[in-house]
């Protein structure tokens, strides 16, 4: 994941664990996208009893697992809100594309 990505995330991240979900259809996209593993799957889906606290913890183990998964890491994500709207996926996808798109590129005129 870029520079400017991982900076996103972490500013983000309380908002992110408030209102996205991390659902089987979500995790299904990102693993067809091959963004994650079937190793990445098994530990976000340890947490996957529906209680509330569980909830909050495959959002963690997710969102800790994502910055390391390369440059489209970020585009993925969003791309994967978009098409599962759940409990408020989709405006955290368009808050993200947003956020990214107001972001200064980090990396200009360093090449």
């Amino acid at each position: 994941m870029e520079d400017q990505h991982r900076k996103l995330l972490k500013r983000v991240y309380p908002h992110l664990r408030r209102s996205i979900t991390v659902d089987n259809d979500l995790v299904a996209f990102l693993r067809s996208k091959s963004l994650i593993s079937d190793e990445d799957v098994r530990e976000i889906n340890k947490y996957s009893s529906g209680v509330a606290r569980d909830r909050q913890d495959k959002v963690d183990a997710f969102l800790e697992i994502l910055p390391s998964k390369g440059a489209k890491a970020l585009s993925l994500l969003v791309e994967g809100l978009e098409k599962h709207d759940l409990l408020g996926n989709r405006e955290m996808a368009v808050y993200l594309r947003t956020e990214n798109d107001r972001q200064p590129d980090i990396d200009a005129g360093h090449g």
